[in-house]
């Protein structure tokens, strides 16, 4: 309801600008790297990638459909989601790594879980 009536929580701001506080460029840098990293877009080809390698080399079917339908699954959600909220992200300074896709729920957290 928070995000539907308010656009996001309370907090929101206050917290990321007190972060942001720290910002460098070299941190900055470091951010984004962590954030490629856990974005779903590598977290999809990483999934690719285990599947033949569960199922050949492993032999480990039941895994490999367990991987499949969790990261799966999660994405499929994840977009539902963001299409229902529509939350828009935060603009409190300029990203150095802007994103153009809805801000909750998050993509990163949610296919990471997964």
């Amino acid at each position: 309801e928070k995000v539907w009536r308010h656009g996001g929580f309370k907090g929101d701001a206050p917290i990321l600008l007190w972060i942001h506080q720290w910002a460098t460029p070299a941190r900055d840098d470091a951010m984004v790297l962590i954030s490629q990293i856990g974005d779903p877009r590598f977290l999809l080809l990483l999934t690719v990638i285990a599947l033949p390698f569960l199922v050949v080399v492993c032999q480990q079917r039941g895994a490999a459909l367990f991987l499949l339908l969790a990261v799966g699954g999660a994405t499929a959600f994840n977009l539902l989601a963001k299409s229902l909220f529509r939350r828009v992200r935060p603009a409190l300074w300029t990203s150095p790594d802007p994103q153009f896709d809805y801000g909750f729920p998050s993509s990163h957290a949610m296919v990471a879980m997964a």
